[in-house]
């Protein structure tokens, strides 16, 4: 059985992918959080660099990418995640600009938050994204990701749902989140934030509390509830569709801002 977390040990080419776990592990700087998630935390200067937070302090020189790790997958399931990443990445493309009304603006401000489900998307597509995001940082080896600690048990049931949609061509992946069933494995949530105080609210990193996971992918954090824990507030959308959290800058900062103050993390320019 493949232990899939083990901060500061390194893999190498002659380890087995941790998705197929039959072929080795030779592909490099695979993408943990896909690239498009963090564009706004970087420099639109292709000279300059963003910051990074270590133990509290501020360091600088960060390469201009979302976090990377080599040799935990097989060229073809990194294939694989790079054809739901472009077919996914559509949705987030300006998504607070082009997804947001102005009605829905207003009842933010005044609730605090709001759930809209996500309309004219191929069934499952967005939850097969979050669950490879889900399965790639909790498995991750980063320092960065040292605080998140995802069981193994349901990392494995992550990887075993996104096998039955495993495809080798983008066409072939289409068909199956329109017809395979998605086991209900993980039990989470999308939040993300009307309109950050400054972009250094947006940041990357991952925390486990008492009963959940967050992941911070910039704009947005995927919230994931432990094996066995049933939030009992509203936070989770009972609609069948995939639905985002889109909250005040008061309740993003609150509620995630300040899990993660002070952890390893990429923040802003």
């Amino acid at each position: 059985m493949i232990m899939y977390k083990v901060i500061g040990i390194k893999r190498s080419k002659n380890n087995i992918c941790i998705l197929c776990e039959k072929n080795n592990s030779v592909k490099r700087n695979s993408h943990l959080i896909p690239k498009f998630f963090a564009k706004s935390i970087f420099s639109s200067n292709a000279d300059s660099r963003a910051s990074g937070l270590k133990h509290g302090k501020l360091y600088a020189n960060i390469v201009q990418d979302s976090p990377k790790e080599d040799y935990i997958f097989c060229n073809e399931c990194e294939l694989f995640f790079s054809f739901i990443e472009r077919q996914s990445s559509f949705y987030f493309n300006n998504f607070h600009e082009r997804e947001i009304i102005l009605e829905e603006k207003n009842e933010i401000h005044r609730l605090g938050s709001i759930c809209k489900p996500i309309e004219n998307v191929p069934n499952n597509l967005l939850n097969v994204f979050f669950y490879s995001i889900v399965f790639r940082v909790g498995s991750s080896r980063l320092e960065l990701f040292k605080n998140l600690n995802i069981s193994e048990e349901l990392l494995r049931k992550t990887k075993d749902a996104l096998l039955l949609f495993y495809a080798t061509s983008e066409s072939a992946l289409l068909s199956k989140v329109d017809s395979v069933k998605l086991p209900a494995e993980l039990d989470f949530a999308i939040f993300t934030c009307l309109e950050l105080p400054d972009e250094s609210y947006g940041l990357i990193t991952g925390v486990s509390l008492s009963n959940v996971h967050l992941i911070h992918a910039n704009r947005f954090v995927i919230h994931v509830n432990k094996i066995g824990y049933k939030s009992n507030n509203n936070l989770f959308c009972k609609s069948s569709k995939i639905c985002f959290n889109i909250c005040t800058s008061f309740f993003w900062e609150k509620y995630f801002v300040k899990t993660v103050l002070g952890l390893n993390q990429f923040i802003g320019k």
